[in-house]
């Protein structure tokens, strides 16, 4: 019987260890699987932060649209500046103003406008800055976020300082700069136009008064100057003239990314204005390029033959190259549809390239006479060159590209209808492009994109 007895035992024991084995191998399961979703919710977060700590420097990259067509993105605008972030082709900034525009003697009212989806959708961002005669703004080559942008300072004009505006979170929030200049003279209106930042400074040319920028409203007594900040705008420091004559004009300017203390700068007299009732003659005035390597103690003449009306460009990725685009008059944004009222006057236009820094030069493009006209033409960042051109009578025009490693040039594409050629971008892929054109035909604004693979 005690035999009996110990057999019951033991069989009563291992009973219960095979009901405690599922019930011990369950509770293991569940906690294993409550670690793993854990760990999971963990990285999400870790992932989460991330990618908001990169976001806070630039908006994410999309891929670039399909390539090989013309797309009309806006109707609402009529564009007069688009840029692209360097550290993002996707996004974009523009300055525009709402289209139709007020009647003839009305001030147009400017905005500033932001698309993060390579111009697919715009984002007005009137209401979060305020802009009123003019729109001129700069991106920070480090970060797209960061963006400053200069406007007038009341709505009538006058003689008030510009305003400087900034913002560091894509044009979300802004303050206003309270920018002055320091060249030891009083009462010195700060007015900085062709606003420009390169590495952690920005640039700007100095008027002395707000119409000073255009043409029709200089005299012989108004100068400029090539000024530069350092503290994000606060304050403004003169670059010294390459001549010491007091009514030297600073027409365009560019920067090397890699030295700052390296600039170009096209630079000559005033344009000199007619007596009223008399018909202005033809603009003979050249102007004068010079260069300086130590931030304007000195400078040297690369040419002295330029043309009035003249633009200068820079290809960051290879400082070294530079175009000069020249022309004898400005052929301004007109309805293609009405024909021009001197559509037989005679136009010229070159542009010039060096590849060594200025020390050599060569025509890279010339229009002679009145046998057709340049719609635009832009630089990338590694040295090709676009332009947009048609013959006289014609719009029948082509953008065309230029390499300056072959001297070579070859046709692209034809826009959809008549414009001009507004911005070239990057694309961020394989050295594509992409081309922005701003048409304004039968009374009717358009914004066309066109990605060149």
């Amino acid at each position: 019987m005690q035999e009996n007895k110990l057999k019951a035992r033991d069989q009563h024991k291992s009973a219960d260890k095979q009901r405690a084995t599922p019930a011990r191998k369950s509770w293991l399961t569940s906690f294993g699987t409550l670690l793993v979703v854990l760990l999971i919710i963990a990285t999400s977060i870790i992932l989460f932060v991330l990618r908001g700590i990169t976001n806070q420097a630039s908006s994410p990259l999309s891929t670039p649209p399909a390539a090989g067509q013309w797309v009309n993105l806006d109707n609402r605008y009529l564009f007069s500046s688009l840029e692209a972030a360097p550290t993002n082709p996707a996004l974009l900034y523009a300055c525009a103003s709402p289209y139709p525009q007020p009647q003839q003697g009305q001030s147009p009212q400017y905005t500033l406008l932001r698309s993060d989806d390579f111009g697919a959708h715009w984002q007005d961002l009137s209401k979060q800055v305020t802009l009123r005669d003019f729109c001129q703004f700069t991106i920070n080559p480090a970060n797209g976020n960061e963006l400053f942008v200069v406007t007038a300072g009341t709505p009538t004009g006058g003689n008030t300082p510009d305003v400087l505006k900034q913002s560091s979170d894509g044009g979300k929030t802004w303050k206003t700069l309270q920018s002055r200049l320091q060249d030891g003279q009083a009462n010195v209106t700060w007015h900085v136009q062709q606003l420009r930042q390169v590495g952690h400074d920005l640039f700007g040319i100095q008027w002395t008064s707000p119409l000073a920028s255009n043409v029709t409203q200089l005299s012989t007594t108004t100068p400029s100057r090539l000024v530069h900040s350092s503290d994000e705008g606060q304050t403004w420091t003169p670059i010294t003239n390459p001549a010491a004559s007091i009514t030297l004009i600073v027409h365009d300017y560019a920067v090397n990314p890699n030295d700052t203390r390296t600039i170009y700068e096209i630079a000559g007299p005033p344009p000199r204005l007619s007596e009223p009732g008399i018909t202005p003659g033809a603009k003979t005035t050249l102007m004068t390029l010079y260069k300086t390597t130590d931030g304007g103690a000195n400078w040297q003449q690369l040419l002295n033959d330029i043309l009035p009306d003249s633009t200068l460009q820079l290809a960051s990725a290879k400082p070294t190259t530079l175009f000069v685009g020249e022309a004898m008059s400005n052929r301004a944004l007109n309805d293609t549809s009405v024909p021009m009222l001197s559509s037989t006057a005679p136009i010229s236009f070159r542009i010039r390239t060096s590849t060594d820094g200025g020390a050599t030069w060569q025509t890279t493009l010339q229009v002679q006479g009145a046998s057709g006209f340049v719609h635009g033409w832009f630089s990338t960042i590694d040295g090709q060159l676009y332009a947009l051109s048609s013959a006289n009578g014609s719009n029948n025009s082509t953008i065309r590209r230029y390499d300056p490693a072959s001297k070579q040039w070859n046709d692209v594409t034809k826009p959809p209808q008549p414009g001009d050629l507004l911005a070239v971008t990057p694309t961020g892929t394989n050295n594509g492009a992409v081309f922005w054109l701003r048409s304004f035909v039968g009374g009717k604004t358009a914004l066309y994109r066109y990605v060149s693979g």
